[in-house]
């Protein structure tokens, strides 16, 4: 069995395990399939607080086609160019 650590903030999360996020963007794809990812909460949480089983992986998109293909009530925190401008980050 292949695992994972992430570090996520408590608010996303919070998110993760009630079902309302299920897109989690990452600078770098893993390297190998993982069976189950763990979820380490940052400050001021400070600890591994629960795991879940990852879906599939997709390769790099954009942020527009990242919205079109999930929907924006899955993409938290997915910024926008009109969203740098405007300040209305999530």
């Amino acid at each position: 069995m292949t695992d994972a650590i992430f570090s996520i903030k408590h608010r996303y999360a919070e998110r993760i395990y009630s079902g309302h996020k299920c897109v989690e963007l990452r600078w770098t794809a893993p390297k190998t399939p993982i069976e189950r990812a763990w979820i380490y909460e940052t400050a001021p949480v400070k600890r591994v607080t629960g795991w879940f089983e990852p879906g599939l992986i997709y390769p790099a998109m954009d942020c527009e086609a990242l919205l079109e293909r999930f929907g924006e009530e899955k993409c938290w925190g997915c910024r926008l160019p009109e969203r740098r401008k405007s300040g209305s980050w999530r």
